[in-house]
């Protein structure tokens, strides 16, 4: 009898030696391939359960001082600092920490978040802090890089001081840029870029 909750490198080697043995044994092939499958089933279903959760550390966190806004990123991850120098911004993702409970993460709903939107709208169709798992990007305009202290000092980013931040990527319009993006009617005179943003009378298109 199989042991499902075996070592997957243990079942690994059984199956090996009794496919090596399976003329001696008289084994029939239709039972090695049933014996075969379980083994898949099991791996898989351990598989599945280590998909459960997820472990996620920061690499750092928003600094925000009478100098500016800074990322300032933990001594351990300086190394993953090299070579971004020339990129002019970057793509930051960073927790919602302000907004992480258990409540907030059961909301999947939002009335009428913004004047000419549709009454309800589901939480995917905004970027609301308030979401399943909450994780914000942003895109940031770079300042200076200082690699040495770990700090990257940016334009702006929406969130507060301490904000801990997951991970860095750079922007790059082959990749991240969309030439004639679709959006629906009741946003479509939103600002076309970041730098259009910054001029726009945000706070007249929120119902908050």
């Amino acid at each position: 009898m199989v042991d499902r909750n075996a070592n997957p490198i243990r079942e690994n080697i059984v199956f090996h030696a009794l496919r090596s043995c399976k003329a001696f044994f008289a084994i029939d092939s239709h039972m090695m391939v049933g014996f075969k499958l379980n083994l898949q089933a099991s791996k898989n279903h351990m598989e599945e359960s280590k998909m459960d959760n997820f472990s996620v550390n920061p690499v750092g966190k928003i600094n925000v001082n009478d100098e500016g806004m800074f990322i300032e990123v933990d001594n351990k991850y300086l190394p993953a600092m090299q070579a971004l120098d020339g990129f002019s911004h970057l793509n930051i993702i960073w927790w919602f920490s302000d907004y992480d409970n258990e409540d907030m993460r059961d909301i999947l709903e939002s009335p009428k978040p913004y004047k000419k939107s549709p009454e309800v709208m589901g939480i995917f169709a905004t970027r609301s802090p308030i979401r399943p798992n909450p994780i914000a990007l942003s895109a940031v305009q770079v300042i200076s890089i200082d690699h040495e202290k770990g700090m990257i000092q940016i334009a702006y980013i929406d969130a507060n001081d301490g904000t801990p931040v997951l991970d860095i990527k750079p922007y790059t319009p082959s990749l991240d840029k969309v030439e004639t993006p679709g959006v629906p009617e009741w946003c479509c005179h939103w600002p076309k870029s970041l730098e259009q943003s910054e001029a726009f009378d945000w706070e007249n298109e929120f119902n908050f």
